[in-house]
């Protein structure tokens, strides 16, 4: 996982994630980036999630900021990321009702989740001083998943919605069931998958 990334960059690289999903371009000057921002701020439940997550990893050594954050975050959006997960540049959370990460966690780049997923530890496992999954870049994961204890998940994965991950799951991997097995090899990474439908989305909009 890449370390010390600006506030900014990680924002530019959420909200990058979320145009990817649009029929229209990302602004390319500052004032039409900020007010992109703005809007999803304001309009969606799970940019506003993220956003905030980020900035409370900004300002987690900052004793009162951080705990009038956490109270504003409790208060307001009830997603429970807490700033000591480590997740990394781009992150899109699909539909952000249920979703729960573990605090100790940690999550690379490009990494997606929809409703109702569970990421945390499992009871009285612990592995290299761990006890909470540590998954790669570019990893999807469906609905109502679980990812339990210190297993893991490889880059380029594509868990199944409902699947219980509770053994490693190598990269490049199509893993479904309870608990998940792997059943093939992924034919095309999730960011690639993203990119086609973009192109898609901008052709129909044109």
């Amino acid at each position: 996982m890449q370390k010390n990334i600006s506030f900014q960059k990680l924002v530019y690289s959420d909200l990058k994630r979320k145009y990817n999903h649009l029929p229209r371009k990302l602004p390319e000057n500052k004032v039409g980036l900020a007010r992109s921002v703005f809007i999803f701020f304001i309009g969606s439940k799970s940019f506003r999630s993220i956003f905030f997550y980020r900035l409370m990893v900004k300002y987690k050594n900052n004793r009162i900021t951080s705990q009038i954050l956490e109270v504003l975050r409790r208060l307001t959006f009830n997603i429970p990321i807490a700033p000591t997960a480590r997740i990394d540049e781009g992150f899109l959370i699909g539909h952000p009702e249920g979703v729960n990460i573990n605090t100790k966690c940690e999550i690379g780049k490009n990494f997606t989740i929809q409703q109702a997923v569970t990421i945390g530890d499992n009871i009285g496992k612990i592995r290299d001083g761990r006890v909470a999954p540590l998954i790669g870049d570019n990893v999807f994961v469906g609905s109502g998943a679980r990812i339990l204890g210190p297993v893991v998940v490889g880059d380029n994965c594509m868990i199944g919605a409902n699947a219980v991950v509770v053994k490693d799951i190598p990269k490049d991997s199509v893993a479904v069931g309870v608990p998940a097995k792997v059943v093939k090899k992924v034919d095309e990474p999730y960011n690639l998958v993203e990119k086609r439908i973009k192109k898609s989305l901008m052709k129909s909009n044109q």
